[in-house]
């Protein structure tokens, strides 16, 4: 169709793409050294073809260069224009169903009804009142994070979302991919099978045991649910996986805290994964355990076309003296289940037992100032000898202590690995004879435990260091008392 304008940006067969009309003004010498100027727009510039990932924003950035730059103005087809108003209305759209499903707005009601109904016919395990309107709340939004409280459910809140995405009235999506930690892989599965019952048979792929994209690409076709830890998504796995999400899988980021560093290795690759999934949803009970530039990834996650044109903050933006715009603007895009939702009973309040050091700890103190050549390395002995010294003796052990691999520094890691082969390190802790030291600490902890026991309760007992907890259970253990001790490495 012929246009006034001598210019015409057009959408045909997927592509945006400049044309002219029979003046052939897109040929001039002008116009050329103007769309030279904005090679970085286009995926094949002699054809005037627009990269494909462009978003609405950067579309009218490049219309609004080149209005400005040439006489002619460029006019805009239909589709074009009907792809920037969609657009620009999409996300403001999710603002507003995330604030009245929240709201619990009687304009959902209906809906809400039929979700219900619907994901009950799914499911064998009813989900509770909460659980619902969270479901309910992130499959209506399509893109959203879950900020729940540990226990109040978020595996089965995303499975209620995916019985009623995946149902036979909706056929929205055919299998989830769940992104998370290696020790969440069981409550993925496990849960499914408490959820679903024999109303649905669970097909689950572990992806971190494929050492060929062939076997991953044969048994793709027959999982439901399928997992992955941060670490494996790179490589051919990361390659392959986006070559099979299409628009009907379901895309979970689990413990997205783990991602929270923008400038962070395992980030970047799931920044890549799976555009082309229509659902994505990031679950944490800790969104912001740092900073507010925790949130920068999980964002990237979710509205990553859509991120600079409706919330637009850098790195740089996000700190506490934006806290109030922040939380305004977040607050429609996440669920969050507090304890007073679940009538959970308010903590007792700690009852902190004070113990003075002894006079050899006090010596420790000193040794480990003056032999220990990193801050890091500083504060985990003092934390060793605070209860079991014998440990000083020993390499510390990055792994045992839950360091992210990648999050510590290399010469800090280097250091601890070298410790073995530093005998004047060692020696100065076995000068000490930290080895038959029993701290104030220590001796309390176990009467502490004698005297709960002796009053019928049971104990727990939270420890940092693997070497602590086995001290402690052989202490108790050499009390016939206590015969059925255990403890668990986390």
């Amino acid at each position: 169709m012929k246009m006034n304008s001598k210019i015409q940006l057009i959408h045909e067969d997927g592509q945006f793409r400049f044309v002219d009309n029979e003046e052939q003004d897109l040929r001039s010498r002008k116009v050329k050294r103007v769309f030279d100027r904005y090679q970085a727009y286009f995926n094949d510039i002699d054809r005037m073809v627009l990269s494909t990932g462009l978003t609405y924003v950067e579309l009218n950035e490049l219309i609004d260069k080149v209005n400005t730059k040439i006489d002619s103005f460029v006019e805009l087809d239909e589709e074009v224009r009907g792809f920037i108003s969609q657009s620009r209305y999409a996300i403001q759209e999710q603002q507003i169903a995330g604030v009245t499903i929240k709201n619990y707005d009687d304009r959902w009601t209906k809906e809400i009804n039929r979700f219900e109904m619907i994901v009950n016919q799914e499911i064998s395990r009813p989900l509770k009142e909460q659980q619902v309107q969270a479901s309910f709340y992130m499959a209506m939004m399509k893109k959203a994070a879950n900020f729940s409280v540990p226990g109040a459910g978020k595996t089965a809140m995303m499975y209620g979302a995916f019985a009623y995405l995946s149902s036979p009235e909706l056929c929205e999506v055919n299998r989830l991919l769940v992104i998370s930690p290696l020790n969440a892989f069981e409550a993925w599965r496990s849960e499914f099978i408490e959820v679903f019952g024999e109303k649905r048979q669970l097909n689950f792929m572990n992806v971190k045991k494929y050492d060929n994209p062939g076997d991953l690409r044969t048994d793709w076709g027959m999982a439901n649910v399928i997992v992955l830890n941060y670490e494996a998504l790179s490589g051919w796995k990361l390659n392959t996986l986006n070559s099979l999400i299409d628009e009907h899988t379901m895309i979970v980021f689990d413990e997205v805290h783990r991602i929270k560093n923008p400038e962070g290795k395992w980030a970047r690759n799931a920044l890549t994964l799976g555009k082309q999934a229509r659902y994505h949803y990031v679950l944490t009970g800790t969104p912001i355990p740092n900073s507010y530039k925790d949130i920068y990834n999980f964002l990237h996650l979710l509205y990553g076309t859509e991120y600079n044109s409706f919330f637009g903050w850098s790195v740089s933006d996000l700190d506490e003296s934006r806290a109030l715009e922040i939380n305004e603007k977040l607050q429609p895009f996440f669920w969050r289940t507090n304890k007073e939702d679940l009538n959970v009973p308010a903590a007792d309040p700690d009852q902190i037992i004070k113990v003075n050091p002894s006079h050899d700890q006090k010596m420790i103190v000193d040794t480990i100032y003056s032999v220990e050549t990193n801050v890091l390395g500083k504060y985990i002995r003092l934390l060793q000898a605070s209860t079991y010294p014998p440990l000083l003796t020993e390499k510390i052990n990055v792994k045992e202590l839950g360091f992210l691999k990648g999050e510590i520094d290399f010469n800090v890691e280097s250091s601890f690995n070298s410790f073995e082969k530093d005998g004047a390190k060692k020696n100065a802790y076995l000068n000490l004879n930290v080895e038959n030291i029993k701290t104030p600490k220590f001796k309390k902890g176990i009467e502490l435990i004698q005297q709960l026991v002796s009053e019928g309760k049971k104990v727990l007992v939270w420890g940092m260091f693997v070497g602590t907890m086995k001290a402690i259970q052989r202490e108790l253990q050499s009390n016939c008392s206590y015969p059925s001790i255990w403890y668990i490495n986390f």
